[in-house]
């Protein structure tokens, strides 16, 4: 069928009626800025029958200044290939919609499941008189995606910078302003507090299959060590032009003297308490060729004793005096307690310190609940999901109740291969603003450091006066830097500026 962008009622013709009854599914909202939550929702609904018309708000019904053009939007929306038809609400509502079309099923988000807004109401009614059905769903969840089966890595990555671009140009991004923040991130200084680990990459040669069980058996070659969890992220710091303070615990043993000695030929200021009880948290992959076969964990997860506690604080206290930021890199290994995060909280709210609260717990059980009253939260999706035991709402109701729960005005939901979005409250009446920034390389290297890397990047960028959104443009563009390379390895200053200058052109 060939998409027909129509407009309510004048611009529909009795043939068009009857073509728009055969099997539909009636979708609603103003769709300002259509991200990987909207695909879900609408993918699902296109499921539901033969073609999947959107009833689109018109201008008139929104708040001016906050949302894009009607044509703005349709057009958005026609770039996904799942919308059959468009038609602007500008001179009818959605019953009177449904009444003339009668579609199979009106499907809505879940989070409308709850308390829904009159014009839907009214819609229903209509419906359960035409014997339609309602349904609400968010679409369902998932972690990756099967894009990279479809199209190839380079008209993917192409795809995603022009994405990136149109991010850019939603939220008025010059790239100008880019270059000048991060010309500005030497006069910054950053507290960096969280867990460390050792991160150790094992490069092997497969054998084949062992005769004695059905195993994969390998020779070892050769390993390198990299700095890994909160030390990277300080790492990041530092190579970016940045000043930083790390505060963190380490064993007594090898790894720990690797971690101390590392850190301060990078000439970051560090505060590493030694926990004679617990070793250095050491990761190590085995891959062969740039394939990971499985990780090993070796680690010890107890919180610290009270003296440990104490000994954290007193560093955190002496350090807050002469930093712009707090990122607080939370692994879940024991070292971001109840008492220090109160005590980081405290200080913060004292000095006036922006604050970076990031919860990775891919093989823990954390929250990023936690982070209550943080300037802003870092968090991929399974995380928010297992925060706030939601696992039914759409992004955008996640996102909504995190930083309701927090009272937390700024959040960036990580969505893997799909990137991130960017939210930020300016008024609690108000919906957010935000604006989703694409994961900018098809074909990652290694994914380890993204998310350390954006982290770095955000916190460097508001610290040195760029918006949120900027900040965002500016954390995108180190992580797919980042994702390039094998192992930990920090972004320097110069192949930011050198990657906005000369591989990002709008």
């Amino acid at each position: 069928m060939v998409k027909k962008k129509t407009k309510f009622l004048s611009a529909i013709d009795k043939k068009q009626i009857e073509e728009l009854k055969n099997n539909s599914i009636i979708c609603y909202g103003h769709f300002n800025i259509v991200h990987p939550g909207h695909l879900r929702f609408l993918e699902y609904a296109k499921k539901q029958g033969d073609q999947l018309i959107v009833a689109l708000l018109a201008d008139k019904d929104l708040p001016k200044g906050l949302y894009f053009s009607q044509e703005e939007r349709s057009l958005g929306l026609f770039n996904t290939d799942l919308v059959d038809h468009i038609i602007i609400l500008d001179s009818g509502n959605l019953s009177d919609l449904t009444k003339l079309i009668k579609p199979e099923s009106l499907v809505f988000g879940k989070d409308m499941q709850k308390k829904y807004p009159p014009a839907i109401a009214k819609a229903i009614k209509v419906l359960d008189i035409n014997g339609g059905r309602v349904i609400f769903h968010s679409g369902d969840i998932r972690y990756s995606n099967s894009r990279i089966l479809a199209d190839t890595p380079a008209l993917i990555e192409e795809e995603k910078k022009n994405t990136f671009i149109k991010s850019c140009q939603n939220q008025k991004i010059l790239k100008a302003s880019l270059l000048k923040h991060i010309e500005n991130f030497s006069n910054k200084k950053i507290l960096v507090i969280g867990d460390s680990i050792v991160d150790q990459y094992v490069a092997c040669d497969a054998l084949g299959m062992s005769a004695e069980a059905p195993v994969l058996v390998v020779k070892e070659l050769g390993s390198k060590n990299y700095l890994g969890g909160a030390a990277i992220v300080a790492s990041h710091v530092k190579a970016l032009g940045g000043d930083c303070e790390f505060i963190s615990i380490s064993g007594d043993d090898k790894l720990g003297k690797f971690l101390r000695s590392n850190l301060a030929n990078l000439g970051i200021n560090s505060k590493i308490i030694i926990d004679p009880s617990r070793p250095t948290t050491h990761k190590i992959r085995y891959m062969v060729d740039q394939q990971k076969l499985f990780r090993v964990s070796r680690l010890s997860d107890s919180f610290l004793d009270d003296e440990l506690e104490d000994s954290i604080i007193l560093s955190i206290q002496e350090s807050c005096q002469y930093v712009d930021a707090i990122i607080v890199s939370d692994f879940v290994y024991g070292l971001i307690t109840p008492k220090i995060l109160d005590a980081i909280k405290e200080l913060a709210k004292n000095k006036e310190l922006y604050t970076v609260g990031d919860v990775q717990c891919s093989t823990q059980v954390g929250s990023a609940s936690k982070f209550e009253n943080f300037s802003i939260i870092s968090a991929t999706e399974r995380e928010v999901r297992m925060s706030l035991n939601n696992q039914e709402g759409g992004l955008e109701d996640i996102a909504n109740q995190l930083m309701e729960v927090t009272q937390c005005n700024s959040m960036l939901l990580k969505l893997g291969s799909e990137g991130f979005i960017s939210y930020e409250v300016q008024d609690r009446v108000d919906e957010p603003l935000r604006e989703q920034f694409p994961a900018l390389v098809a074909s990652p290297l290694d994914l380890t450091g993204a998310g350390d890397s954006l982290l770095a990047a955000i916190t460097l960028s508001i610290s040195a006066g760029a918006s949120l959104m900027e900040s965002s443009a500016i954390g995108a563009s180190v992580a797919g830097l980042a994702v390039k390379k094998m192992g930990n390895i920090p972004v320097s200053k110069d192949e930011l500026l050198n990657y906005i200058n000369s591989e990002i052109q709008w």
